[in-house]
């Protein structure tokens, strides 16, 4: 009963470490390809939209893909965001569980 509360922080910390630094990791490698992705696109596009041979109709399309590819890391950056902030929430919850428990363990050994 001594060791509860101990116990709790390491599972809490423990669990709620690794599994931050496990979305950390999953999205750091999503958001490395997507930008990596959207890098090539928007530098194609800004490629093609240099050439002298386009219309002004078709160099309006290119500003226009390029605003759509812009729009499109803004966001994908709001999602990891999102995500960021999920899994910070479950990690509270996590450490906030466990010391409720060693609370109640705490509460139980002083009152017995």
């Amino acid at each position: 009963m001594e060791q509860l509360p101990e116990f709790i922080s390491c599972i809490s910390n423990g669990v709620g470490n690794s599994f931050y630094e496990a979305v950390l990791k999953e999205d750091t490698k999503s958001m490395e390809q997507c930008y990596d992705a959207f890098s090539k696109i928007i530098s194609a596009i800004h490629h093609l939209s240099e050439k002298d041979t386009l219309s002004e109709n078709e160099r309006k399309f290119c500003v226009e893909k390029l605003m759509e590819m812009a729009d499109k890391v803004s966001e994908k950056d709001r999602e990891s965001k999102v995500l960021k902030s999920q899994a910070l929430n479950i990690v509270g919850g996590i450490i906030i569980g466990g010391l409720v428990v060693g609370g109640i363990a705490w509460s139980i050994k002083n009152i017995v």
